[in-house]
């Protein structure tokens, strides 16, 4: 690998990086070309990604440029940033997916690895135009599929609206399908407020029939919150927020309280509840707005609004 002698610009910079990655992992073999990752209409990433000669399909790899060129700037050497690239390369190509990219294509093979994912509808209109998703208010329910998932980690990747259509299948039994899906892997949880201050791993710790209370083989011990609100996620998984979405679940938690239910996704991992007869409205909004400006992180920030469930008309939507 060849150390340059000069202070690189940032096309300098990205250009060095594609010429020695594919050096290092073989020229006959590799190919590296630039990309913008789009991750909503506001963020799109400059990366690299590396393919193997001739591929046309499957999982790309790919690194961002910005994060290591930032190193370069505050003087980390080329020589270590490039190993760094490289063990980053090597380690991606090697890891096992879940599944074959090419099932994107096959509505039946793909069934069992296709979730969905809530994100922000008001970051991601433009973006999502290529993708099949539910509007639920400002809040978005995309269709994903898993490509890898292990030690708590999952990596999933929006299916394309083309992909779709080729099935010939209606969206919303598609996405109906991938809840039902979600939910049978991801279980909801739901615990009083107060459990969170001893942190994520106490939750996950907790006995089944403490926190989940969907599935009818564990009977759920349910206990009343002393501030009268509640924590729902999904045990064990990233994206907690999706519960709210489950076929059956507000209804249920409903029928628990024998009261409609206030609901607030500040962040994509969980969403808090709160009985409509046990807080006012204004209350709810108030705590929202802060919890979603100052507690939640960036990455997770899914909506700042207020929602509410009527069990008299078995609907949940944003409060304006």
């Amino acid at each position: 690998m060849e150390q340059s002698s000069v202070r690189l610009d940032y096309e300098g910079f990205k250009k060095y990086c594609m010429t020695n990655v594919i050096k290092v992992l073989g020229e006959n073999e590799y190919e590296a070309s630039s990309i913008l990752i789009t991750k909503s209409d506001e963020e799109e990433y400059d990366s690299i990604q590396v393919k193997e000669k001739g591929q046309k399909s499957g999982y790309m790899n790919s690194f961002r440029v910005k994060p290591f060129y930032m190193d370069y700037c505050n003087g980390k050497p080329l020589g270590e940033i490039m190993l760094e690239i490289i063990r980053l390369m090597e380690e991606s190509i090697g890891r096992k997916w879940d599944v074959d990219i090419e099932s994107l294509i096959s509505f039946d093979k793909g069934e069992k690895m296709r979730i969905i994912r809530p994100i922000s509808y008001n970051k991601n209109k433009q973006t999502l135009t290529a993708h099949v998703y539910r509007q639920v208010g400002d809040i978005a329910l995309v269709l994903y599929m898993i490509m890898s998932e292990e030690k708590g980690q999952m990596i999933s990747a929006k299916i394309p609206k083309k992909s779709v259509d080729e099935w010939g299948v209606d969206e919303d039994f598609v996405i109906n399908q991938a809840l039902e899906n979600t939910m049978r892997r991801y279980p909801p949880i739901m615990v009083p407020l107060e459990y969170t201050m001893y942190g994520q791993e106490y939750i996950n710790k907790m006995p089944t029939e403490k926190k989940i209370f969907m599935n009818p083989l564990f009977p759920y011990k349910f206990e009343k919150s002393r501030m009268n609100i509640y924590y729902m996620s999904i045990d064990n998984g990233v994206n907690g927020a999706i519960a709210a979405f489950y076929p059956g679940v507000l209804t249920k938690i409903s029928d628990m309280f024998k009261d409609d239910l206030y609901l607030t996704f500040t962040s994509v991992r969980d969403c808090i509840l709160h009985p409509v007869s046990k807080v006012s409205k204004k209350a709810v909004q108030s705590a929202a707005k802060d919890t979603f400006l100052h507690m939640t992180a960036p990455a997770d920030l899914l909506s700042n609004s207020v929602y509410i469930y009527t069990s008299a008309n078995n609907k949940l939507e944003m409060i304006r």
